[in-house]
């Protein structure tokens, strides 16, 4: 039976029992990152290396339903370099461990969120949002994009800038906020993209390489009606260029991470003969030297974490907990529970929503994986 503990984080420690830790702290519960848990928060032992936030210490019950956006629940997380977690809420952002509640200001469906090395917060609507929020020294500033762009990436440089891409129905757009160069880093040209309505992720590796996975789709209604093979792009800083790992097989690529060695990490889905469906997935790994190996093979890949991949089984079941792969062997976390993509501190702490089925009980945790 899972039992209640009080932990002391300001101290960077978390106690048992409300007994500050010692030497003889368990495993199971390693000290979390010092710089999110700025205030004394009641976390849940749920398993090994793994936590529930009952109470952040600042306010925030993370058991009522009323604390999450809107109520479905969804919420989503996201990490910054400085340590912080922010989620959001049912009237915007929060920052986990800080009292208050940033309100929304393009009332976001599922919003992205990229946190700037100075703490900045850089919003945009998940779902065909033309606009970006830059949240910074307690204000908002509202950046607005073409009536038909749809950000799909941003990323928070360390001179305080913002790259990002949008996509419209033909062509991914990269840009910048402010508008100047940072750091002399070119920016990729347009790319013309293969289908209207299909995915694309992508990613930026420390080479100055941008990678853009292109799955190729087509939607009529609340149905998609056919799937194809689609490209892999890399941008090497003049021209766009095609990828193809796998050889001939009829796949796209579908999401992708870069690890702590800064390793591309792609995961595939194979299209049908027909079209109409998407089979076994795949997950390919470029190595130091450009070449690229197959990673893990069979169910679906959630490339979230920075430096791990973690894999619910099945696309079409993601309530079966997370998965850490590292390369050797697969550890199973919160068996059963319906998951969405992580957030990880710098520090490797993986942050994650979830509830049970139907949408029930839902609760922030965290999983703090034998280092």
């Amino acid at each position: 039976m899972s039992r209640c503990i009080t932990a002391l984080l300001a101290l960077g420690l978390v106690a048992g029992a409300a007994v500050p830790a010692t030497a003889g702290t368990p495993p199971s519960l390693p000290p979390f990152d010092q710089s999110v848990f700025d205030a004394t928060m009641t976390l849940e032992r749920v398993e090994p290396h793994v936590v529930r936030v009952i109470d952040d210490g600042a306010g925030h019950d993370l058991t009522d339903l009323n604390t999450f956006e809107d109520l479905k629940p969804v919420s989503l997380l996201a990490a910054g370099d400085d340590g912080s977690v922010w989620m959001t809420s049912s009237g915007g952002f929060t920052r986990i461990g800080t009292r208050g509640e940033v309100p929304d200001p393009l009332d976001t469906f599922l919003a992205q969120m990229e946190i700037g090395p100075d703490g900045t917060l850089w919003i945009a609507d998940g779902y065909r949002g033309s606009s970006i929020g830059e949240w910074r020294d307690g204000a908002w500033t509202i950046h607005e994009l073409p009536s038909t762009a749809w950000v799909v990436w941003m990323d928070a440089t360390p001179d305080g800038r913002l790259d990002f891409a949008w996509r419209d129905e033909t062509t991914l757009t990269f840009e910048r906020l402010p508008g100047s160069d940072g750091d002399g880093v070119l920016l990729p040209s347009p790319l013309r993209l293969g289908s209207p309505d299909g995915s694309v992720a992508v990613e930026r590796t420390a080479d100055g390489r941008t990678w853009v996975a292109e799955g190729r789709s087509w939607l009529e209604g609340s149905r998609y009606t056919r799937f194809e093979p689609g490209p892999l792009w890399s941008f090497d800083g003049t021209a766009w260029h095609a990828v193809e790992p796998l050889g001939g097989l009829p796949v796209q690529p579908r999401d992708l991470a870069v690890d702590e060695r800064d390793r591309l990490r792609v995961s595939w889905w194979e299209v049908a003969p027909d079209g109409a469906r998407l089979g076994p997935s795949y997950l390919t790994r470029r190595g130091d030297g450009g070449d690229w190996s197959i990673f893990h093979d069979g169910g679906w890949i959630d490339l979230s974490g920075a430096d791990d991949v973690l894999t619910g089984d099945s696309g079409r079941d993601w309530c079966t907990g997370y998965t850490r792969f590292d390369g050797q062997e697969p550890t199973h976390y919160l068996e059963g529970l319906c998951l969405r993509p992580a957030a990880i501190t710098p520090s490797g702490d993986i942050w994650v929503f979830g509830h049970k089925r139907n949408r029930q009980d839902p609760g922030v945790y965290v999983i703090s994986p034998e280092r």
